[in-house]
């Protein structure tokens, strides 16, 4: 059984370390199993006691576990488990780029690039108006990321609401861990458009 098992905050996620098991139980040892919770995160050969847990969420702790496996396929116990936190900041998709909003009539048509980042799941789209000198946002829409390679990505919203001047329209991609710029206080892409006034 793995034992030391220690957790380190990093801008790429969570690092565990650990130490080998002992002699002659280390002699055979093929691979280490690191779990999340019950969950098998990943495998690493036998010659690694270190692995980054980069598929978490932004400000998430968890809690780890690492099992040893010998040439027979059987596993050891379980180490002591270890609480490990995700970086508050830094995991998030990068801002869309390419921006871009229209008011026809009383629709608004949002377009940006896809990202190029593989694990993008969804793009969540926020409506700004100004409030006391601070935007304040609303989400929305939910649009998932298509897995065909058209590169530009749209998106037309009808506004019932409208404000008759300008608000702001934020684009904001998250990845398949939750992880967004939004919701870590990132800067994001957004654009400004007038909307005209409501009809009497």
């Amino acid at each position: 059984m793995p034992t030391g098992l220690k957790t380190t905050t990093r801008t790429t996620g969570v690092e565990l370390t650990w130490k080998a098991p002992a002699s002659p139980i280390a002699l055979d040892l093929t691979r280490y199993r690191i779990y999340r919770g019950s969950r098998l995160v990943d495998e690493v050969s036998a010659r690694q006691t270190s692995f980054t847990d980069t598929r978490v969420k932004q400000g998430t702790s968890y809690a780890y576990t690492v099992a040893a496996v010998d040439q027979a396929g059987h596993q050891s116990a379980r180490s002591a488990p270890a609480t490990g936190a995700a970086p508050a900041t830094g995991l998030a998709p990068a801002p869309v780029t390419g921006l871009a909003a229209a008011m026809t009539g009383t629709e608004i048509g949002l377009t940006w690039a896809r990202s190029p980042e593989d694990d993008v799941d969804r793009y969540h789209l926020y409506r700004g108006l100004p409030v006391d000198g601070a935007w304040q946002y609303e989400q929305w829409a939910d649009v998932r990321q298509s897995w065909e390679d058209e590169p530009t990505l749209s998106h037309f919203q009808e506004i019932y609401d409208l404000q008759g001047g300008t608000v702001r329209w934020a684009v904001v991609a998250v990845d398949r861990y939750g992880n967004s710029r939004f919701d870590s206080g990132e800067d994001f892409s957004h654009v400004e458009v007038i909307e005209p006034h409501p009809a009497p």
